[in-house]
């Protein structure tokens, strides 16, 4: 006991500088911001952002000096109201919001002012993620029961909500009803404007082309063949209903990849509870790196060389931005175009 005490001791000091660094580079955004549950947030180019709150049933809009510029907080089904703001994305002038209650999409300008709002063309039964493409396509990440279609993970949808096509496969599961609790993976855009698609099982980092085209595949450092039906537990209690209880903490599955500058990717995994992150630069091998326990990266900003990370200050949730120059080492700084 007296070993793993002085072990644990050893840890937690190698762990301080990197903690004390991190604390130092990051800035803490939306101004005084009040959250709830976060749950999604995005990044625009500028270093605008835009985050859902899906509890507190509001979604922020964050100017490029990282202050509050408007927040939507009305409750109901009129135009512009989101009951819960599930998936957020930013296009290049308009903000969408995915509504997991009303299963539709809100498109609002960057002033906040409300535009439409549509149901997608095909249903889709669960929402993993989205992402917009411009102003005028949306990419969402899941899964529907529509023929010809119900095999693709990646469906594309005009400004007005009418699908286009599909591409990309779901996730495999032996029990497909599980993919509306664990989900097939994850999507974001590049700086390139095509999309990276993280297929959860088996675990591939999937870059493609709006039109569907397989522009390149990474290959993950750590291979995870079956995950959908392993990451939640189902069990039928004496009263016929069923019980869903994560696994998150006992298997290894991935999590978000964020696609930086010059075709890189940061990309983790969760191994038991414990995150672990590596960069993918065009043709070398992934590069560990340290991202401070407790911080979610969603999105990267080129100009200021930041992650925008959804996590917690004293206990409390937060959005901010981690300056990635005093946690990441200095070649994969110089492989990104910054500067210390």
């Amino acid at each position: 006991m007296k070993y793993c005490g002085r072990l644990a001791a050893l840890f937690a000091l190698l762990l301080l500088p990197i903690m004390q660094m991190a604390a130092q580079a990051t800035r803490h955004l939306g101004d005084g911001l009040v959250l709830a549950m976060p749950i999604s947030a995005d990044a625009a180019n500028d270093g605008a952002a835009v985050v859902a709150d899906f509890t507190g049933s509001a979604v922020h809009y964050l100017g490029p000096d990282g202050k509050r510029r408007w927040s939507l907080t009305a409750k109901g089904s009129g135009p512009g109201d989101v009951l819960r703001p599930y998936r957020v994305t930013l296009g290049d002038n308009t903000v969408w919001v995915y509504d997991y209650s009303a299963r539709d999409v809100s498109v609002f300008t960057r002033a906040g002012k409300f535009v439409r709002r549509f149901r997608p063309s095909i249903a889709l039964t669960m929402v993993d993620d989205i992402a917009a493409l411009g102003d005028t396509l949306l990419a969402m990440l899941g899964t529907t029961r529509h023929t010809g279609f119900e095999n693709h993970a990646i469906h594309i949808f005009d400004a007005g909500g009418q699908h286009l096509r599909s591409f990309g496969e779901i996730a495999f599961t032996v029990d497909r009803s599980r993919l509306s609790t664990s989900g097939t993976g994850t999507l974001a855009r590049t700086l390139q404007n095509s999309l990276l698609y993280v297929r959860k099982g088996p675990f591939e980092l999937l870059d493609y082309a709006a039109d569907g085209t397989l522009l390149q595949k990474i290959t993950p450092p750590v291979k995870i063949v079956a995950v959908v039906d392993s990451l939640t537990r189902v069990v039928t209690n004496s009263e016929g209903r069923e019980q869903i209880t994560s696994r998150a903490a006992e298997i290894q599955y991935p999590v978000r990849a964020v696609p930086l500058s010059n075709g890189s990717v940061l990309s983790g995994i969760s191994d038991r509870g414990t995150m672990k992150w590596w960069i993918h630069a065009r043709s070398s091998a992934p590069v560990p790196v340290t991202i401070p326990r407790g911080m979610s990266p969603t999105t990267w900003n080129s100009r200021t060389c930041e992650l925008l990370v959804l996590t917690e200050i004293e206990d409390e949730p937060a959005l901010v931005a981690l300056d990635v120059r005093a946690v990441f080492p200095q070649p994969n700084i110089n492989s990104l175009g910054c500067k210390r």
